[in-house]
């Protein structure tokens, strides 16, 4: 199902080209009130529309040819700005002299320097109904990672890689001239690969998070094997100069709630390994979708990052749609694109404005392309 991969080598460029994989950098910071962003860089991410289809169908494509970059900005809680942009492949490139790619106008690089991991992102993405963009800098840094035991690997076709774990993380975003998020918080970085498609894993749903501990980081991984009721539980903790302890960890989950997509979460984990334990309350939903959660969530610390995927459920053809609509893609451009893209606060503005210049004939200005 999934192996920890080697935090001191980049991310296998070799993946391009098997038919159904994928490969994305991930980053992900938070303050104290609940404000931050998620920014992932991929290609062949499998939330794509058609990618988890076109694999169940025999089809599978390659990375190469559906590159992506997805950031959501969050005010207090709530979901301020969304973006996933899809690019014609001939405008992103795996770079060669870095762990890291371009996509569009934007560079996403993982750097190891001087035994620190930063993550560091210039962003220029196009804001749909808009003829301003979204532009500025992510950075997460930490110690790097030093592996102190590791499991066995479950799949070596799969790999999940943390990177930056107890980061200091900081973002600063405006939108054409106007300050669009400046937050400094607590972050994470990590990277994940796979040759074969996401349903090809042998994972019903997952469940992870990170939470902070004072100097220290808490992540944890719940992976739910086809046909078992139960979970494989990953506990990792990283030190405070990067020391990384991986084991399995006996998991209890209470106080279940379920939600309007039918996709269940519940408030309360309970982690233990031998005589240690930890307990990860979830605060808040911040992202909720028939296939996916993205939660708040707390350990003895600062808040941090959980999120739940159901990939059975992923490009499933009654949620296909809302998926177009709510990605910038490279092969055409949804009309209520500006609604489920960009700043929230003024969807409808742009929503209109998109339309009437569509009416007018002059509808590719407005629409933040390049």
């Amino acid at each position: 199902m999934i192996s920890v991969g080697d935090a001191a080598q980049p991310l296998g460029r070799h993946v391009l080209s098997h038919p159904g994989g994928f490969g994305w950098w991930y980053g992900d910071l938070l303050d104290a009130d609940h404000s931050g962003l998620v920014l992932i860089a991929s290609f062949g991410l499998p939330f794509l529309p058609g990618i988890a289809s076109s694999a169940r169908a025999g089809r599978p494509t390659p990375p190469a040819d559906r590159p992506s970059l997805n950031l959501a900005l969050y005010e207090r809680g709530r979901l301020s700005t969304y973006l996933l942009e899809e690019v014609d492949p001939a405008d992103a490139e795996w770079l060669s002299d870095a762990d890291g790619c371009r996509i569009g106008r934007s560079r996403v690089v993982s750097v190891l320097r001087d035994g620190r991991r930063c993550l560091e992102a210039e962003l220029d993405c196009a804001v749909p109904g808009s003829s301003e963009r979204i532009t500025g800098t992510v950075r997460i840094e930490a110690p790097r990672v030093r592996t102190e035991t590791a499991p066995p690997p479950a799949d070596l076709r799969h790999e999940w890689t943390p990177l930056a774990l107890g980061a200091r993380g900081e973002a600063h975003l405006r939108r054409g001239d106007t300050p669009l998020l400046d937050v400094v918080g607590r972050g994470y970085h990590d990277r994940n690969l796979s040759e074969v498609p996401l349903d090809q894993l042998g994972i019903q749903h997952w469940l992870w998070g990170r939470v902070p501990d004072g100097d220290r980081e808490h992540v944890y991984y719940l992976l739910w094997p086809e046909g078992q009721a139960e979970p494989v539980a990953w506990w990792l903790t990283v030190e405070a100069d990067g020391t990384l302890r991986t084991r399995q960890a006996e998991v209890e989950r209470a106080d279940w709630r379920p939600t309007r997509y039918l996709l269940s979460w519940w408030r309360r984990l309970e982690l233990r390994a031998g005589s240690e334990s930890l307990t990860v309350h979830t605060e808040r939903i911040i992202d909720n979708g028939p296939f996916y959660h993205r939660y708040v969530v707390r350990g003895p610390g600062a808040p941090g990052i959980g999120e739940r995927v159901v990939p059975a459920r992923i490009d499933h053809p009654l949620v296909r749609p809302f998926v177009h609509m709510s990605t910038w893609p490279a092969q055409g451009r949804s009309f209520l694109a500006p609604w489920f893209l960009g700043p929230r606060h003024d969807r409808m503005g742009r929503l209109l404005s998109a339309w009437s210049q569509r009416l007018t004939g002059r509808a590719r200005p407005v629409l933040g392309a390049p």
